[in-house]
């Protein structure tokens, strides 16, 4: 690794005074344009309690690239890309080690930490593999970007705009008894079941399915555009080819949780309609019998 000092500037000392924490003091000196400080403080932030933080890495290479630290920037931005890789911070530090993937290529050193880092990364996820994960950095190999960071092909303001507009999942409580619980239940409760609660536990998780379908038809509809339909300017067939099967790979992620919300309110209603059926043939069912004699049942 590059030796990073992790001195604050004596210029910085008395900061220490308005500022107790070194990521806060960091940013503030960054926004003066005080880039030499804040990138002392930022260092000492991540030496520290921000060891594990994306975005304390990110505002420290940042301060670096301003100071024309070039190399040591780019290992902090492999760095907050490894510690937060689908995040929007993880996406930013990306695209800038994309950018600069030419003077990563030309050192042999820079380029095996960052690949070190970026694969380290793509272990702890497992969504990717290894080897593919720092092909689109430093152009070795035959894989293409969009492989192994589909992300990074997506429009990615109007991925933030879809994302402002679309509303959070509504959970829904299950209504009525669980299966498991209806069956522990005596006969005669079972039985009872048909007039206390069994007709009003299906209109609740129907009314349950039609509202998870309505918010998943909502988040599609606003989500749609995310796909492009026309090809850019001066842009290839495989290109756009590649830029709508990441922009789908994206919508189906976006889309998920409104999918599994529909299946799960689908389920109870499975189950509410088993459940009655289950009631109505304990009423049907003798409920107590005599010790001796023809069975006694009780409606």
């Amino acid at each position: 690794m590059l030796a990073l000092s992790s001195e604050a500037p004596a210029s910085a000392q008395a900061v220490t005074r308005e500022y107790q924490n070194t990521f806060e003091a960091g940013v503030t000196y960054f926004k003066k344009g005080d880039y030499k400080t804040a990138s002392g403080y930022l260092r000492r932030a991540v030496n520290g309690a921000y060891r594990s933080n994306a975005s304390a890495y990110y505002w420290l290479a940042s301060s670096l690239l301003k100071e024309n630290r070039i190399d040591e920037a780019m290992i902090a931005f492999a760095q907050a890309y490894s510690i937060s890789p689908h995040s929007e911070v993880g996406h930013n530090s990306m695209q800038t080690l994309h950018y600069y993937k030419t003077r990563i290529k030309e050192s042999e050193t820079l380029r095996t930490q960052i690949a070190s880092l970026v694969r380290k990364s793509a272990d702890t996820t497992m969504q990717r593999s290894p080897a593919a994960s720092f092909d689109s950095v430093n152009g070795s190999g035959a894989g293409s970007s969009s492989g192994s960071e589909p992300e990074l092909l997506v429009d990615q303001e109007k991925l933030r705009s879809i994302k402002r507009q679309l509303k959070p999942v509504t959970k829904h409580s299950r209504p009525g008894p669980s299966p498991n619980q209806f069956m522990a239940w005596p006969m005669s409760q079972q039985a009872n079941y048909v007039y206390a609660g069994a007709f009003q536990a299906i209109e609740q998780a129907q009314s349950n399915v039609d509202e998870a379908k309505r918010e998943l038809s909502q988040a599609q509809a606003r989500s749609n555009s995310l796909v492009p339909a026309f090809r850019a300017y001066g842009e290839t067939e495989q290109k756009f080819d590649q830029r709508k099967d990441a922009s789908k790979q994206i919508l189906d992620k976006i889309l998920e949780p409104y999918k599994n919300e529909v299946e799960s309110c689908t389920n109870q209603l499975n189950d509410a309609v088993t459940i009655k059926n289950r009631a109505q043939q304990a009423l049907n069912t003798p409920l107590y019998y005599q010790p001796y004699g023809v069975p006694r049942i009780y409606r």
